[in-house]
């Protein structure tokens, strides 16, 4: 029996960036089996955005979200394309992310009902990728890349690397079964960068409890890299405010 995901990728303005990113998905889809995927991209206020649904193996959907955001929200476009989703297995990933070419080969961790959350590695590509794009070679040089963000102990607590570390929690880049997340989504009080992530983190192991379990592959090919630059179009959605601004909705809740 096939098993069924979806993908839920919010995104503004990062056009080249997400179309890497699904270049990146057709090469790992093509080398699993028995899946059946969705790809939902919610798209907020792009300029000429544009993307052939047709030109991909699996069924890639885009949501147009007209809700005025003067600062992106990435958490209310994630709680849409939840809403949305049809999958089994429900992946956070942002546009900027590159999956290895094995990245769905993760999954099986999933099958073991007594685990929370897959967390997935990611690193940091600080470089431009030329053309064509040779991911399978990317990522045979995996361990040379810098690493991001990993919460463990406690999701604020960034361990990064530190794998004997335990309860795992990840990063913003995780999956989970969708029986699992059931009632739980993003707070879309958390408006701008940082903290919505480690909020949905920590909301799941209170959740949870003491049941609470993360796993977090290590095989460069089951794991991510990320576009990394700090010349953010978005302009206005990383600042020192906005960020201040999140923290304090995080300590409070």
């Amino acid at each position: 029996m096939k098993r069924t995901s979806s993908i839920i990728i919010p995104h503004r303005n990062r056009q080249g960036n997400l179309r890497i990113c699904l270049d990146s998905i057709r090469v790992a889809f093509n080398n699993a089996t028995d899946l059946d995927l969705e790809i939902i991209v919610v798209e907020n206020g792009s300029a000429c955005f544009a993307l052939d649904r047709h030109a991909y193996p699996f069924d890639l959907k885009v949501i147009y979200n007209a809700d005025p955001m003067p600062i992106f929200n990435k958490s209310r476009l994630l709680n849409v394309g939840i809403e949305e989703s049809k999958g089994e297995i429900i992946t956070f990933l942002d546009a900027d992310a590159i999956t290895g070419p094995h990245f769905f080969y993760s999954y099986v961790v999933l099958d073991d009902p007594t685990v929370t959350l897959l967390c997935h590695r990611v690193r940091y590509l600080e470089r431009p990728l030329p053309e064509p794009y040779d991911f399978p070679g990317l990522f045979d040089h995996y361990e040379e890349f810098r690493l991001a963000y990993e919460g463990r102990q406690h999701p604020a607590c960034d361990m990064r690397g530190r794998d004997e570390v335990l309860p795992v929690f990840g990063n913003s880049q995780c999956s989970i079964r969708r029986e699992t997340l059931g009632d739980l989504r993003y707070n879309e009080r958390f408006v701008g960068a940082a903290f919505e992530d480690l909020w949905f983190l920590r909301e799941l192991w209170r959740r949870s409890g003491p049941y609470f379990k993360g796993v977090m592959p290590t095989d460069p090919m089951q794991s991510l890299l990320h576009i990394y630059s700090r010349k953010d179009d978005l302009a206005n959605w990383r600042t020192a405010p906005i960020v201040n601004a999140n923290r304090e909705i995080f300590n409070a809740s």
